[in-house]
């Protein structure tokens, strides 16, 4: 479960470095997925270690509904 949310974790550090470039806010980032990849969201959103090691400021991702 581990390299599997590290693998989610790396895909939102990248869009959260280049959404810019394509008219988007990466402080206004939003994270669900379906299934197993809805637990690898919410992991993200609970979890902020994932995300703190690769740079990813807390608060780019929008999960007030888990707080």
């Amino acid at each position: 479960m581990r390299r599997k949310a590290g693998d989610v974790a790396k895909a939102l550090a990248w869009v959260h470095a280049h959404i810019g470039r394509y008219g988007g806010d990466p402080a206004r980032l939003l994270l669900m997925g379906h299934s197993a990849a809805a637990q690898l969201a919410a992991l993200l959103c609970v979890d902020s270690r994932y995300v703190a090691a690769l740079g990813v400021p807390r608060a780019a991702s929008k999960d007030e509904a888990l707080r």
